[in-house]
């Protein structure tokens, strides 16, 4: 059963609805700010709560001072760690995984969610995912975004940890966009809490207003009429070149581990991405040095050097474990542009006709290098951007926004 909530306030007269009331209008779920002393108002709030069936869903905020109380069914840890203060407990990824490993340890029969984020940067939430031992979900706070907006959003949150639950633990809309809003949330997120229940919470949010405006269309559970589906429109393709055959070094003999992500980096400052592009893929052909890889990347353009079922040597003992692309990057400032992002996608997804179980794994060739299997050696590579930099993050939380808006995960 989809639940269906609204943020309410245990502690504040105005913002603790009867439960029972509550199942009337139509909510299953409540979730409310965590505070001691145990026994107290909230906790009793989410006794009342349980016995009326009414799922609860506990945050440890900054107002909970580490209180975590009983009768929650969920916890969610933290609030708006990406935000900005005074509304937000901010957290840098690293303080926050340190707080989630705490809390776990301290409670580890306690099912929890990571904290609501915020800010609609999903390189927040990849920095930290696959950190978070025991993780139940994410919960995201899609502010300030029409329906679409929202649906884009939440696509690259998923996208970075798909096999956990979505919360959308705070929203808010004007009365005429609540029906649709609502109905796709239930729809597609395992759970949703209205931002918030009364004026007297929060000034100018609250679902119950003198009028009562926003509670026709919120109240109704069956779901509006639906929109007609939009004109389809024709699929992605960028322009593909096969002019270019590159140095190949050998057959894959088992199922590639993902695609390295190199940088091209001529250090022509002045180069265009077009030119960059160029100069790359036609490097590829006999080089040199004996270097090869599968596809160089441009402005949605693509090079293919060779067959995705053989590798070229270009990382060392990582060469005949992963295919590799090559982004048209002439310096590490340079930023890799939207338009190579949808050519790589495409890349990928031609190669997962060939290998269907390609996982979505993007190393950059400066994490690979040193590791055990690119040899142990250390050459010092920074492409696409120096192993640890923030820069990485995002280009993998955009690669996987798009991977998730074309259907692959």
């Amino acid at each position: 059963m989809t639940l269906r909530g609204v943020n309410v306030d245990a502690a504040n007269p105005a913002g603790r609805p009867d439960p029972k009331a509550l199942l009337a209008l139509g909510f299953n779920a409540v979730r409310l700010v965590m505070r001691g002393p145990d026994g107290g108002p909230t906790e009793q709030y989410a006794k009342r709560c349980k016995a009326a069936g009414v799922f609860v869903l506990g945050v440890v905020a900054n107002e909970s001072r580490g209180h975590v109380n009983a009768n929650v069914d969920l916890v969610q840890l933290g609030n708006e760690p990406d935000g900005g203060p005074p509304s937000s407990w901010v957290m840098i990824p690293d303080e926050y995984v340190t707080l989630w490993r705490l809390y776990r340890g301290t409670y580890p029969n306690l099912p929890m969610i990571a904290a609501g984020l915020s800010s609609g940067n999903a390189a927040w939430w990849a920095g930290v995912a696959h950190q978070l031992e025991g993780c139940r979900g994410v919960a995201v706070h899609p502010y300030g975004k029409s329906l679409p907006e929202a649906k884009t959003l939440l696509a690259a949150y998923r996208a970075v940890r798909p096999e956990l639950d979505l919360f959308v633990s705070e929203w808010n809309r004007p009365a005429s966009e609540i029906p649709g809003y609502d109905w796709w949330l239930r729809q597609n997120t395992a759970a949703s809490f209205y931002f918030c229940f009364s004026d007297g919470m929060v000034p100018g949010y609250g679902l119950v207003k003198p009028e009562l405006s926003a509670f026709a269309p919120f109240s109704s559970l069956p779901a509006p009429t639906p929109t007609p589906p939009p004109i389809p429109v024709p699929a992605y393709v960028p322009t593909v070149e096969r002019i270019y055959p590159g140095v190949t070094a050998g057959t894959f003999t088992s199922p590639p581990r993902g695609v390295i992500l190199h940088g091209s980096r001529s250090g022509v400052v002045a180069r265009s991405t077009a030119n960059e592009y160029l100069s790359t893929a036609r490097y590829a052909v006999q080089q040199p040095g004996g270097l090869g890889w599968s596809a160089t990347i441009g402005d949605d353009v693509v090079a293919i050097h060779m067959p995705y079922t053989v590798w070229g040597w270009n990382a060392r003992g990582c060469s005949s474990l992963y295919l590799a692309v090559e982004l048209a990057q002439a310096d590490e400032p340079k930023s890799i542009s939207d338009g190579q992002v949808r050519a790589l996608c495409w890349f990928f997804q031609q190669a997962r006709k060939v290998w269907p179980s390609l996982p979505m794994q993007f190393p950059t060739h400066a994490e690979l290098d040193g590791t055990a299997a690119y040899g142990g050696q250390f050459d010092g590579k920074t492409d696409c951007f120096h192993k640890g930099s923030q820069r990485t993050e995002e280009l993998r939380a955009r690669i996987t926004a798009r991977l998730a808006a074309i259907g692959i995960s």
